[in-house]
């Protein structure tokens, strides 16, 4: 959680879109329900954005769960 000193910037759609590339906004929206992103903040009647410092966090996380121990592992069994 940002202190008073670490503000952080709100993130629009547009942003996720050019962060993640090719993003659904159905998408995002599941992944939200889901808990698997970070929840948007209403800005407005019909405006949202996500916190940066979550939207960072979240891809840290990502990052985390593709180099853990099992991307290592070789591949077993026939294709």
């Amino acid at each position: 959680m940002p202190t008073n000193q670490q503000k952080s910037r709100m993130l629009r759609f547009l942003d996720l879109k050019e962060r993640i590339g090719g993003l659904n906004p159905v998408t995002l929206w599941r992944w939200e329900r889901e808990g698997i992103f970070p929840k948007r903040i209403k800005i407005g009647r019909r405006s949202v954005a996500w916190l940066e410092s979550e939207v960072e966090e979240w891809f840290a996380s990502r990052e985390k769960s593709r180099t853990g121990p099992t991307s290592t592992q070789p591949r077993t069994g026939k294709l």
